[in-house]
């Protein structure tokens, strides 16, 4: 939309600071206010006032491209020009601090509209969602602009659907009622507890029914309480005392203030550098302890029953992985048996928690397998929580993603982080990208992915078919599910099975005639490898790997699986890279040659298999090792 009110701006740039994000999607850009905004709001008032020093990655889509002039590209790093619709499933399978719907949800249909803020919320940790509300907002199209039409009405109802953390509704200048709703799953920056300022009206207004004289006096009252508490925010005295309160050096004096204040009681006394059995009260950071500021440090009864679950195993390193990225969550857990789930939504305050109990753990290295954004806050409050720690982050990437943006700011996150002497060592899984960043001046590491079981024997498909697991993206061109589903039509009396199959997987499967099993959703992670026996074959033929897991997690049920030719895998084996890697990835009779082969000559493959596995499992711990400096 080219414009919209202005009423609830005050609103929504309050809730952008507190969100404070690093990357942001701005659906609808129009006149550009939202990149403006994020801009000097997000930017200059956090200190960034020249364009030199800005930091967030900011991009934005606009169906109609006569909008988008010049001054657009002084705020967006990136501007997508096409129908929403269309280009928010690929944008949103990247992770975003903040999606801006401004104004916009109206102009889809309502189906399409509740898809894309369901979307947007699996992808973001905030979705700002501004719109008009109830029957009295008809539109043509404009402007000589198609898309100003609004297809959809949209209730309040509609919005608390979704999981709402604030709300705030207004009215136009003709005294139509609109709203501005933040929505989050998981709420990392607590928007849920927070005030929010600004000329919000209750709805019961906005919807035409007049304040009681009680709900009159308590609005004043609360329009009172929030001037004076945004006075007191404002002052010299708070921000400096919440600045020393937050340091380290405010830490330890809180600590002492503390103490002396309890002098005989235990909770009061004096750390004396290792922590007891089952207490709760504070973290041992090898010889020093910094606990919460004015508080002890308390864990969950999980994370106590995984520090005794360490603390006995005595790892030599400890890994932290994200839950959702399947392949680098299956290789955290074979290479290091210590590790923790977490997802992209540190802040500084979940940071340090996290570091307290990581260091509490006793081990003296942190592997960050993987690097989330939000990673970056953990790495610092490791080192100041526990600066003995070694970091180490273990890239599971390659140079041909550095086209995309996330992988891209990842990158570049972690190299400066290095440079700035804050981590120890940076490990690859795609072979020969630790020589080039050695010549560059970083202390590398290569490491072998590895599954550590080996197959008894040939696993025991299902009957009928041969039954052939498909497995890609539907929305990654370069993971080429379409070129491994096609190729099924050449393996004779094949059935495929394809997982997270959404609509255009059904369409292409039904147009090409394809015998089939179409699972909606994707297959559990603790039914993975069960799912994976069944199959006679698998095929995981993609146009660009690192190193990947599910062809090892195949075989290593006795499974046959083909991978693409990008990987170190089996380059040192004969049979089993003639058999089972397809030197024409996007070529669907040449996987289909492969997989007919594998089929009739799946006993020898995984008899091949369990004999070559333990020599290269051992040279895999051997890299591991080597990176860990054991």
């Amino acid at each position: 939309m080219v414009t919209s009110n202005w009423q609830n701006i005050p609103f929504c740039v309050e809730a952008l600071m507190m969100i404070e994000p690093m990357r942001a999607l701005d659906v609808g850009v129009g006149f550009g206010r939202w990149g403006i905004i994020v801009r000097e709001f997000c930017e200059v008032w956090f200190g960034r006032a020249l364009r030199k020093d800005w930091k967030i990655h900011l991009e934005g889509i606009e169906a109609f491209a006569e909008s988008i002039t010049d001054y657009h590209h002084s705020f967006y790093d990136k501007i997508h020009v096409g129908d929403a619709r269309k280009l928010l499933p690929a944008l949103l399978e990247q992770q975003w601090d903040v999606v801006i719907f401004g104004d916009v949800i109206e102009h889809f249909e309502k189906a399409e509209g509740v898809d894309a803020i369901t979307r947007a919320i699996q992808s973001a940790s905030y979705v700002l969602v501004n719109v008009p509300l109830g029957s009295a907002w008809s539109q043509a199209a404009k402007h000589g602009n198609p898309h100003e039409r609004h297809l959809s009405q949209w209730t309040t109802e509609d919005l608390r659907a979704f999981p709402v953390r604030q709300e705030a509704f207004f009215r136009d200048y003709i005294g139509r009622p609109f709203g501005s709703f933040v929505l989050a799953g998981s709420d990392p920056k607590g928007l849920r507890e927070s005030l929010f300022l600004g000329a919000a009206i209750p709805y019961s207004e906005a919807a035409g029914q007049p304040l009681t004289p009680m709900q009159q006096e308590l609005l004043t009252r609360t329009q009172q309480i929030a001037c004076e508490l945004n006075a007191i925010k404002s002052s010299y005295t708070w921000r400096f005392g919440r600045t020393i309160a937050f340091s380290p050096l405010g830490r330890v004096a809180l600590r002492m203030v503390h103490v002396a204040g309890r002098a005989g009681s235990a909770v009061g006394k004096p750390w004396s550098g290792s922590r007891a059995r089952g207490s709760t009260r504070a973290v041992t950071a090898g010889p020093a302890t910094v606990p919460e500021a004015g508080a002890a440090a308390q864990f969950s009864e999980e994370e106590e029953r995984w520090l005794e679950e360490v603390r006995a195993a005595a790892p030599p390193a400890i890994a932290v992985s994200m839950p959702g990225w399947r392949g680098v969550r299956a290789s955290t857990a074979q290479l290091f048996p210590a590790h923790r789930l977490v997802d992209d939504t540190l802040d500084e305050q979940k940071a340090q928690r996290l570091a307290r109990l990581l260091c509490e753990a006793g081990c003296e290295r942190v592997v960050l397998s993987g690097f989330a954004l939000s990673y970056r806050y953990l790495v610092a409050s490791l080192r100041e929580i526990g600066p003995q720690v070694k970091v180490y982050v273990l890239w599971h990437g390659n140079f041909l993603y550095s086209c995309e943006d996330y992988t891209w700011q990842a990158f570049r996150t972690i190299e400066e982080l290095y440079k700035d002497g804050l981590i120890y060592r940076w490990g690859f899984v795609k072979k020969g990208m630790a020589e080039v960043m050695a010549r560059r001046g970083f202390r590398t590491g290569f490491v072998l992915n590895y599954v550590g079981k080996v197959p008894e024997g040939p696993s025991v498909p299902l009957e009928g078919g041969p039954h052939i697991g498909i497995w890609g993206s539907p929305s990654l061109w370069k993971k080429l599910l379409y070129a491994m589903l096609a190729s099924t039509l050449l393996i004779p009396g094949s059935i495929a099975h394809v997982w997270e199959a959404d609509a255009r997987v059904s369409e292409f499967a039904q147009t090409m005639g394809i015998d089939g099993v179409l699972h909606p959703v994707a297959v559990p992670h603790d039914q993975m490898s069960s799912i994976l026996a069944q199959m006679g074959a698998n095929l995981y033929v993609t146009m660009s790997e690192c190193a990947p897991m599910l062809p090892l997690e195949s075989l290593s049920v006795g499974a046959p699986c083909l991978l693409g030719p990008n990987s170190h895998l089996f380059e040192d084996h004969q049979y089993l890279h003639e058999l089972l890697v397809v030197p024409y990835p996007d070529r669907a009779e040449v996987i289909a040659e492969h997989a007919v082969r594998a089929l009739e000559e799946r006993d020898e493959i995984i008899q091949a298999y369990k004999e070559y596995a333990p020599g290269y499992n051992e040279r895999a711990l051997q890299t591991l090792a080597e990176f860990l400096e054991l």
